[in-house]
Protein backbone atom coordinates (compact mmCIF):
# COMPACT_ATOMS: atom_id res chain seq x y z
CA UNK A 1 0.00 0.00 0.00
CA UNK A 2 1.43 3.42 -0.78
CA UNK A 3 1.25 6.27 1.27
CA UNK A 4 -0.60 8.50 -1.39
CA UNK A 5 -3.46 6.03 -0.93
CA UNK A 6 -3.20 6.38 2.75
CA UNK A 7 -3.29 9.81 2.68
CA UNK A 8 -6.31 9.94 0.94
CA UNK A 9 -8.05 7.81 3.61
CA UNK A 10 -11.29 9.35 5.46
CA UNK A 11 -9.53 8.17 8.77
CA UNK A 12 -6.29 9.83 8.60
CA UNK A 13 -5.56 13.54 8.01
CA UNK A 14 -3.48 14.42 5.35
CA UNK A 15 -0.97 16.44 7.94
CA UNK A 16 -0.87 12.82 9.82
CA UNK A 17 0.05 10.50 7.23
CA UNK A 18 2.71 13.34 5.91
CA UNK A 19 4.35 12.99 9.55
CA UNK A 20 4.04 9.81 9.95
CA UNK A 21 5.50 7.85 7.13
CA UNK A 22 8.14 10.68 6.87
CA UNK A 23 9.75 9.22 10.32
CA UNK A 24 8.17 5.67 10.26
CA UNK A 25 9.90 4.90 6.88
CA UNK A 26 11.30 1.55 6.44
CA UNK A 27 10.22 0.29 10.24
CA UNK A 28 6.51 -0.35 9.87
CA UNK A 29 4.10 0.10 7.38
CA UNK A 30 1.15 2.05 6.20
CA UNK A 31 -1.10 -0.88 7.86
CA UNK A 32 0.37 -0.26 11.23
CA UNK A 33 -0.71 3.56 11.02
CA UNK A 34 -4.37 2.48 10.07
CA UNK A 35 -4.99 0.04 12.86
CA UNK A 36 -3.34 2.69 15.19
CA UNK A 37 -5.68 5.70 14.22
CA UNK A 38 -9.23 3.54 13.78
CA UNK A 39 -8.31 1.55 17.34
CA UNK A 40 -7.68 5.51 19.37
CA UNK A 41 -8.61 8.14 17.24
CA UNK A 42 -11.62 7.51 14.71
CA UNK A 43 -13.89 10.13 15.96
CA UNK A 44 -11.37 12.67 15.42
CA UNK A 45 -12.54 14.95 12.34
CA UNK A 46 -9.68 15.95 9.58
CA UNK A 47 -9.86 19.49 10.18
CA UNK A 48 -9.32 19.65 13.88
CA UNK A 49 -6.56 18.19 16.12
CA UNK A 50 -7.95 18.01 19.89
CA UNK A 51 -5.74 19.63 22.97
CA UNK A 52 -3.23 17.33 23.57
CA UNK A 53 -3.84 15.12 20.89
CA UNK A 54 -0.03 14.28 20.43
CA UNK A 55 0.72 13.28 23.92
CA UNK A 56 -2.73 11.24 23.85
CA UNK A 57 -0.97 9.67 20.71
CA UNK A 58 1.73 9.03 22.66
CA UNK A 59 0.73 7.37 25.38
CA UNK A 60 -1.53 5.22 23.95
CA UNK A 61 1.46 3.67 21.96
CA UNK A 62 3.38 3.91 24.38
CA UNK A 63 1.50 1.79 26.96
CA UNK A 64 -1.84 0.42 25.32
CA UNK A 65 -0.53 -1.67 22.19
CA UNK A 66 0.84 -4.26 23.32
CA UNK A 67 0.01 -6.74 20.85
CA UNK A 68 1.79 -4.98 17.98
CA UNK A 69 5.06 -7.18 17.72
CA UNK A 70 8.20 -4.81 19.41
CA UNK A 71 9.89 -4.70 16.36
CA UNK A 72 6.29 -2.48 15.43
CA UNK A 73 5.95 -0.93 18.62
CA UNK A 74 9.73 0.46 18.91
CA UNK A 75 9.00 2.30 15.18
CA UNK A 76 5.92 3.76 16.48
CA UNK A 77 7.40 4.94 19.65
CA UNK A 78 9.71 6.40 17.27
CA UNK A 79 7.35 8.59 15.24
CA UNK A 80 7.27 10.87 18.49
CA UNK A 81 10.60 10.60 19.30
CA UNK A 82 12.37 14.38 20.73
CA UNK A 83 15.24 15.82 19.20
CA UNK A 84 17.26 17.78 21.66
CA UNK A 85 18.30 20.84 19.44
CA UNK A 86 20.50 24.01 21.01
CA UNK A 87 18.49 26.22 22.50
CA UNK A 88 17.63 29.89 20.57
CA UNK A 89 17.36 33.04 22.85
CA UNK A 90 14.05 33.32 21.48
CA UNK A 91 13.08 30.22 23.64
CA UNK A 92 14.79 31.14 26.75
CA UNK A 93 11.18 32.40 28.45
CA UNK A 94 9.55 29.15 27.72
CA UNK A 95 12.68 26.89 29.09
CA UNK A 96 12.57 29.23 31.78
CA UNK A 97 9.10 28.69 32.34
CA UNK A 98 9.74 24.86 32.15
CA UNK A 99 12.80 25.87 35.18
CA UNK A 100 9.54 27.27 37.30
CA UNK A 101 7.12 24.54 36.82
CA UNK A 102 10.43 22.51 37.94
CA UNK A 103 10.67 24.60 40.92
CA UNK A 104 7.51 24.36 41.83
CA UNK A 105 7.17 20.16 41.47
CA UNK A 106 10.37 19.98 43.88
CA UNK A 107 8.83 22.01 46.32
CA UNK A 108 5.22 20.12 45.81
CA UNK A 109 7.82 17.03 46.99
CA UNK A 110 8.78 18.82 50.16
CA UNK A 111 12.18 19.97 49.19
CA UNK A 112 13.88 22.50 47.47
CA UNK A 113 16.33 21.93 45.48
CA UNK A 114 16.10 25.34 42.76
CA UNK A 115 15.76 28.57 44.04
CA UNK A 116 14.67 31.93 42.30
CA UNK A 117 18.23 32.66 41.98
CA UNK A 118 19.33 29.43 40.55
CA UNK A 119 18.52 28.63 38.10
CA UNK A 120 17.20 31.53 36.51
CA UNK A 121 16.67 33.08 32.82
CA UNK A 122 20.02 34.59 32.98
CA UNK A 123 21.14 31.01 33.51
CA UNK A 124 19.71 30.04 30.73
CA UNK A 125 20.95 32.64 28.53
CA UNK A 126 24.21 31.84 29.89
CA UNK A 127 23.79 28.54 28.42
CA UNK A 128 22.92 29.23 25.48
CA UNK A 129 25.02 31.43 24.43
CA UNK A 130 27.99 29.04 25.60
CA UNK A 131 25.86 26.80 23.15
CA UNK A 132 25.45 24.21 25.70
CA UNK A 133 21.52 24.87 26.51
CA UNK A 134 19.37 22.30 24.92
CA UNK A 135 15.64 22.33 24.67
CA UNK A 136 13.73 19.03 24.32
CA UNK A 137 10.98 18.85 21.95
CA UNK A 138 8.18 16.97 21.43
CA UNK A 139 5.57 17.20 18.62
CA UNK A 140 7.16 20.57 17.44
CA UNK A 141 6.69 22.21 21.33
CA UNK A 142 9.17 22.82 23.94
CA UNK A 143 8.91 19.80 26.19
CA UNK A 144 12.17 19.84 28.18
CA UNK A 145 15.10 22.09 28.98
CA UNK A 146 18.80 21.04 29.95
CA UNK A 147 22.52 21.95 30.01
CA UNK A 148 24.89 19.38 28.15
CA UNK A 149 28.30 20.82 29.34
CA UNK A 150 30.94 19.24 27.20
CA UNK A 151 33.50 21.58 29.37
CA UNK A 152 33.92 19.68 32.49
CA UNK A 153 32.92 20.92 36.41
CA UNK A 154 35.25 22.94 38.44
CA UNK A 155 32.95 21.05 41.46
CA UNK A 156 33.31 17.93 40.57
CA UNK A 157 37.11 17.61 40.70
CA UNK A 158 36.65 17.29 44.70
CA UNK A 159 34.55 14.53 44.89
CA UNK A 160 33.64 12.05 48.57
CA UNK A 161 34.07 9.26 46.79
CA UNK A 162 35.14 7.80 42.79
CA UNK A 163 34.25 8.71 39.91
CA UNK A 164 33.93 5.21 37.60
CA UNK A 165 34.06 7.88 33.88
CA UNK A 166 37.40 9.86 33.19
CA UNK A 167 37.75 12.93 30.98
CA UNK A 168 36.80 13.69 28.49
CA UNK A 169 33.05 13.52 30.20
CA UNK A 170 29.58 15.33 29.51
CA UNK A 171 27.90 17.19 32.45
CA UNK A 172 24.08 17.22 32.91
CA UNK A 173 22.78 20.31 34.84
CA UNK A 174 19.27 21.92 35.10
CA UNK A 175 17.28 19.16 33.42
CA UNK A 176 13.18 20.06 33.43
CA UNK A 177 10.16 18.54 31.76
CA UNK A 178 7.08 20.81 31.11
CA UNK A 179 4.56 19.80 33.43
CA UNK A 180 2.18 19.29 30.22
CA UNK A 181 4.79 16.18 29.39
CA UNK A 182 5.72 14.42 32.41
CA UNK A 183 4.83 10.57 32.77
CA UNK A 184 5.30 9.55 29.09
CA UNK A 185 8.64 8.28 29.05
CA UNK A 186 10.37 11.20 27.62
CA UNK A 187 13.39 11.03 30.04
CA UNK A 188 14.44 7.56 28.66
CA UNK A 189 14.02 9.42 24.93
CA UNK A 190 16.24 12.40 26.07
CA UNK A 191 19.54 10.62 27.96
CA UNK A 192 19.27 8.43 24.89
CA UNK A 193 19.74 11.82 22.93
CA UNK A 194 22.57 12.72 25.04
CA UNK A 195 24.43 9.50 24.88
CA UNK A 196 24.55 9.82 20.88
CA UNK A 197 25.41 13.41 20.95
CA UNK A 198 27.64 12.20 23.79
CA UNK A 199 29.23 9.38 21.41
CA UNK A 200 29.00 11.92 18.48
CA UNK A 201 31.70 13.78 19.82
CA UNK A 202 33.96 11.09 21.08
CA UNK A 203 32.61 11.11 24.88
CA UNK A 204 31.94 8.58 26.75
CA UNK A 205 31.35 9.44 30.14
CA UNK A 206 28.79 12.01 31.95
CA UNK A 207 28.31 13.09 34.99
CA UNK A 208 25.67 15.06 37.31
CA UNK A 209 24.29 15.69 40.80
CA UNK A 210 21.16 16.29 42.37
CA UNK A 211 20.00 17.30 46.15
CA UNK A 212 20.07 14.44 48.26
CA UNK A 213 16.57 14.49 48.68
CA UNK A 214 15.26 14.43 45.44
CA UNK A 215 14.21 10.92 45.22
CA UNK A 216 12.56 11.33 41.77
CA UNK A 217 15.48 12.35 40.56
CA UNK A 218 17.80 9.98 41.83
CA UNK A 219 15.39 7.22 40.50
CA UNK A 220 15.11 9.01 37.09
CA UNK A 221 19.32 8.94 36.62
CA UNK A 222 19.40 5.37 38.06
CA UNK A 223 16.94 4.35 35.88
CA UNK A 224 18.68 5.77 32.49
CA UNK A 225 22.26 3.89 33.72
CA UNK A 226 23.43 6.34 35.89
CA UNK A 227 25.11 4.94 39.14
CA UNK A 228 25.79 6.83 42.65
CA UNK A 229 29.76 7.50 43.06
CA UNK A 230 29.61 10.09 46.05
CA UNK A 231 28.95 13.35 47.72
CA UNK A 232 30.43 16.64 45.71
CA UNK A 233 29.49 20.15 46.86
CA UNK A 234 27.70 22.15 44.32
CA UNK A 235 26.30 25.20 44.41
CA UNK A 236 27.24 25.92 48.49
CA UNK A 237 25.86 22.36 49.21
CA UNK A 238 26.24 18.57 49.69
CA UNK A 239 24.71 16.84 46.17
CA UNK A 240 24.73 13.14 45.37
CA UNK A 241 27.07 12.59 42.32
CA UNK A 242 25.96 10.06 39.69
CA UNK A 243 28.17 9.07 36.56
CA UNK A 244 27.36 6.98 33.34
CA UNK A 245 29.58 4.89 31.11
CA UNK A 246 27.93 4.87 27.43
CA UNK A 247 28.48 1.65 25.72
Amino acid sequence: MKMGKIARQKTIPAVCAEIVFKAAEPVYGPEDIVYIWDQQFSCVSENHFPAGFFKEFYRQILFKLPDLKSDRRLGIIQLFRCICEASGFRNSPECNEIIREGREFQQEQGFTQWTEDYPNIDVIRSDVREGKGYAVKADGKIAGYLCVDFGGEPAYENIRGEWRTEEPYAVVHRLAFSKEFRGIGLSKTTFDLIDELCLSKGVKGIRGDTDPCNERMQHVLEKNGFQKCGYVIFQDSDKAAYDKIIR
